[in-house]
Formats: C-alpha cells, sequence, structure tokens
C-alpha cells in the first residue's frame, strides 16, 4: 500500500448534523475513502442518528457502523427528559448542562480503535471551537492533547504512519461551515442539529443549538432550509 492510497483513506464520526455532515461532504470532494461511526448513547433525539444513515449512503461511505453504548449515570440534559434544556445561547464561559461529560472522548476512542483495525491513519471530527468555545472537548488544545496520548498508545502508528485525529474545521465559525456545505451543494434539510426534535423530526428551532444553526445560515448568506416545528406544523 503506497503512501497516497494511505492518506487518501479516513474514519470519520458521522451523527447526522450539519457540521459532520458539510465534513463528509468536503472529505469525499478531496477524494477521501471513508468508514463512518455514529452512536446511540441515550440522546433525546435519535433522528439524527438515521439522517447519517442517509447521508453515508447518499456519499458512497465504504462502511458506516453504528454504535449502541450505555451511559446510565446520565450527566446532561442532552439524556434526561426530565431536564429543561436551556432556550438561549450560555454566557461566556458557561459550560451549558447539554454537555455530555467525556463524549468526544469516548467517540474517538471508538474511531481510534476502528482506524488502528483498518489501517487507516486518519480520523476526521466536525468540531469548531469558535461557536462552541463553552465545550471544553471542542477546544484545539484538546483535540493536541489527545494527538498526544495517540503516539503513546499506538506507538508505532498504523503502516508506519501515525494515527491523527484531524480536526479541519476548529477554526471556522457555523457561517464559515454553511459556506462551505453550500458551495458542495449539501442538502441541509437533510441535517439536523435539534437537542430535542419535536416529535423525533422537526427541529425545535429555539434550543441553544437551533439558535446557533439559524444565526450561521443568516450570517452566511445562505437559505435556510431546516424544517423547523414551528413551520411545519
Amino acid at each position: 500500500m503506497s503512501d497516497t492510497s494511505i492518506l487518501k483513506k479516513g474514519v470519520i464520526l458521522l451523527s447526522g448534523g450539519m457540521d459532520s455532515a458539510v465534513l463528509l461532504a468536503y472529505l469525499v470532494s478531496l477524494g477521501y475513502d471513508l468508514c463512518a461511526l455514529s452512536f446511540y448513547y441515550g440522546q433525546r433525539s435519535r433522528r439524527e442518528v438515521d439522517l447519517a444513515k442517509d447521508l453515508a449512503s447518499s456519499y458512497g461511505v465504504s462502511d458506516h457502523w453504528i454504535q449502541s453504548i450505555s451511559l446510565p449515570w446520565g450527566g446532561s440534559s442532552l439524556m434526561d427528559s426530565t431536564k429543561e434544556i436551556a432556550h438561549e445561547l450560555p454566557q461566556k464561559g458557561e459550560v451549558p448542562d447539554t454537555y455530555v461529560p467525556f463524549r468526544n472522548s469516548i467517540f474517538l476512542s471508538f474511531a481510534l480503535s476502528c482506524a488502528e483495525a483498518m489501517g487507516i491513519n486518519k480520523v476526521f471530527i466536525g468540531a469548531n471551537e469558535q461557536d462552541c468555545a463553552n465545550y471544553p472537548d471542542c477546544k484545539k488544545g484538546y483535540f493536541d492533547a489527545y494527538n498526544a496520548l495517540i503516539m503513546h498508545a499506538v506507538p508505532l502508528g498504523v503502516a508506519s504512519v501515525p494515527v491523527s485525529i484531524e480536526v479541519p474545521f476548529i477554526s471556522f465559525y457555523k457561517s464559515d461551515i454553511v459556506s462551505l456545505g453550500h458551495k458542495l451543494g449539501l442538502d441541509f434539510s437533510k441535517t439536523l442539529s435539534c437537542y430535542q426534535a419535536v416529535d423525533g423530526i422537526f427541529a425545535c428551532g429555539s434550543c441553544s443549538s437551533c439558535l446557533l444553526r439559524r444565526r450561521a445560515f443568516e450570517l452566511a448568506n445562505v437559505a435556510d432550509t431546516t424544517c423547523y416545528a414551528s413551520l411545519c406544523y
């Protein structure tokens, strides 16, 4: 296997949300042959995973694994229907109650195991810290530290090439991601970013994730084709 062929393979964390969908379209446009991982982890909205299946199929992903994992200790309003999800953006420095303890670390561990087993040296995640700076596992320093850990966990790398976590959108604003997705022709209506999808299908339009999404489309001057509950009933 040549180095070129190695570098054109990747494992992508695909949630069915906007960021990971744009990342998928972007990597395919660069010629990557991708495997994808999605997760059921007790989240309120399971619709994202159904959309991830459709996205993976539409973009010709060779393998798409959907993992069901249990986090019975909870710790987040995303997994506890008795907790109200905030309908406002968090204040600067405030970690929102939608943060799921160690979630990205758990997901990345699965993705890195997949990559190592399959001889793939890149794991991709659509995280960005400009609009998600209150999430500790969406910061550049976090990913730098995780990559340093990998060098100890997988000292020989894969096929003599070190495994690494790649975060192409880390310095992007959500509006930058919308602009890129629009340029790539992504159908945003086939993605869902809502924390509490109404009837399991429609975006509520008012949770913090929906507010970020709506603002991103407005700033990018791109038509928002998201089906919000207040507009679709």
